[in-house]
């Protein structure tokens, strides 16, 4: 779980990856701490084992990635999203701003 912290970007990516295949709550935890990392790619890559592991208590974190600067995490908060059904009401809000998002 620590390596979702690690210095080197290269390991934090690939921690990012492996964290999404455990049946483990800190891994949870680890990938919302990846969400927020600095590199992108690392970011998008949270997002998609957060959806993989079926993590719907990162639903409430996932939004904030719909305005990320860089469009592959903000498509891969928006097919995270899509993956763990957020509630359909919210669901359909964020979608709307999601669209914009990726129009600009």
């Amino acid at each position: 779980m620590q390596a979702i912290d690690d210095p080197d970007v290269g390991v934090r990516r690939v921690a990012a990856e492996l964290l999404g295949a455990m049946d483990a709550p800190e891994a949870t935890g680890a990938l919302i701490r990846g969400v927020r990392d600095d590199d992108p790619e690392v970011r998008a890559t949270a997002l998609r084992s957060l959806a993989r592991a079926e993590a719907f208590s990162a639903s409430d974190v996932i939004p904030e990635r719909l305005e990320d600067p860089v469009p592959e995490v903000r498509l891969a908060a928006l097919d995270a999203l899509a993956t763990l059904r957020a509630d359909r009401s919210r669901a359909r809000g964020l979608l709307a701003i999601a669209e914009d998002a990726l129009r600009h």
